[in-house]
C-alpha cells in the first residue's frame, strides 16, 4: 500500500499523516487497532511539547491545503468530515479571536449591567462546554477501559482537562497554520527534535 501511493512525502512536516491521507484518497482503509503495543519517547519539558504540538498542527494544516481538492472528489462521506473537522478547528480560533477584540473594543467597562450580561453568558458556556466534555470522556474512558483499566482515573481530570487543552489548542493554531501556509512544494521539511530520552531513570 505505501509503494502503492508513492511512499511518505519529503516535503510534509509530519509524513505520518501525510502518507495516511494518500492511503485514504487511494481507496484503502486505516483501522485502529486497540491492542497494538510500541515503546516510544515523548517531551520532557513545557517548551519540547509546545515544538511538538506546534509540529503536528503544522503538519495537519499542510495535508489540508494539499489533499482539500482531492478528498471533495472523492465522494467519500467519511474523508468530508475528517475534512471539515480540520478546518473547524481552525476556524474557530480566528473567529473567536476576532470577536473578542471585537468585544473588548466595543465594551463599556462602566455599564455594571453590560458586564454582568457579559459574564453570566461567558460562565454558561463553560459550564455547557465542561459537562458535555465530562460526558464524553466518561463515555471513551468506559470504552476504553476494556483494554486499559488505569484509564478510568482520568476521570478527575475531566473538568478543567478540555479548557487547558483547548485553550493550548488555539495557540498553537496560531503560530503552526502561517507556517503551513508557507510550506515549500518539493522541498525538504526539516526539524529540530524536542526534548526526548534525556531524563535519567
Amino acid at each position: 500500500a505505501v509503494v502503492d501511493v508513492g511512499y511518505w512525502d519529503t516535503d510534509m512536516i509530519t509524513e505520518d499523516i501525510a502518507v495516511s491521507w494518500k492511503l485514504h484518497l487511494r481507496g484503502y482503509r486505516i483501522k485502529y487497532e486497540p491492542l497494538a503495543m510500541c515503546w516510544m519517547l515523548v517531551p520532557e519539558t513545557l517548551g519540547g511539547l509546545w515544538k511538538q504540538r506546534v509540529r503536528w498542527a503544522q503538519g495537519g494544516h499542510e495535508v489540508l491545503l494539499r489533499d482539500f481538492f482531492s478528498t471533495m472528489k472523492t465522494k467519500r462521506f467519511p474523508l468530508y468530515i475528517l475534512m471539515f473537522e480540520q478546518i473547524i478547528s481552525i476556524l474557530w480560533v480566528y473567529i473567536v479571536l476576532l470577536y473578542l477584540g471585537y468585544l473588548f473594543i466595543t465594551a463599556n467597562f462602566l455599564d455594571y449591567t453590560f458586564m454582568t450580561y457579559s459574564f453570566s453568558i461567558f460562565l454558561l458556556s463553560s459550564f455547557t462546554m465542561t459537562f458535555i466534555n465530562v460526558i464524553q470522556f466518561t463515555v471513551a474512558l468506559f470504552i476504553d477501559s476494556r483494554y486499559e483499566k488505569k484509564n478510568m482515573a482520568g476521570l478527575i481530570f475531566v473538568s478543567w482537562y478540555p479548557t487547558v487543552y483547548w485553550i493550548i489548542n488555539a495557540a498553537v493554531v496560531l503560530v503552526a497554520f502561517p507556517k503551513a501556509l508557507k510550506r515549500k512544494k518539493g522541498g525538504y521539511a526539516t526539524w529540530s527534535s524536542p526534548d526526548r530520552g534525556n531524563t535519567q531513570r
